[in-house]
């Protein structure tokens, strides 16, 4: 950013003003947010969620710059699944961004006797043994 002072005829520097080539220049520079990422003016988000709440859905508060928004997690949401929150990224002249949320499942820190005989119920329910990986297809 370019700042100019006033123009006079007095010499540059002197109690008439700033003499006419005398020329400011400001730049600024935004540090890394510790939870935002920064994409234009689109704010990225990492969220991480229960194994529950990705299956079943849910709402959630989540924190923005300015204030806080209620985001639903989808019904059945994967590891790298994101919504958008429109409005809600960084406020800038040219207008503000939107907000990505992306959502990361993590398990329990701790799998207490009952929670541990409920994954067992929904691992015979579904089917998917734990010595049984599935197969990964990728496409080119």
């Amino acid at each position: 950013t370019e700042l100019r002072g006033p123009h006079t005829n007095g010499r540059a520097g002197g109690p008439e003003g700033w003499g006419p080539a005398q020329l400011a220049t400001c730049s600024s520079e935004l540090s890394p947010h510790a939870r935002f990422r920064l994409d234009g003016n689109d704010l990225h988000l990492d969220i991480d969620i229960v194994p529950w709440q990705a299956a079943l859905g849910d709402e959630v508060v989540v924190e923005t710059l300015i204030d806080k928004v209620q985001v639903k997690i989808p019904e059945s949401t994967s590891s790298g699944d994101r919504v958008r929150v429109p409005g809600r990224g960084y406020p800038a002249r040219s207008g503000t961004g939107d907000l990505y949320i992306s959502f990361t499942i993590v398990g329990p820190p701790v799998l207490l006797e009952r929670e541990r005989h409920l994954y067992e119920k929904l691992q015979r329910a579904t089917g998917e043994g734990v010595s049984a990986p599935r197969e990964i297809r990728h496409e080119c």
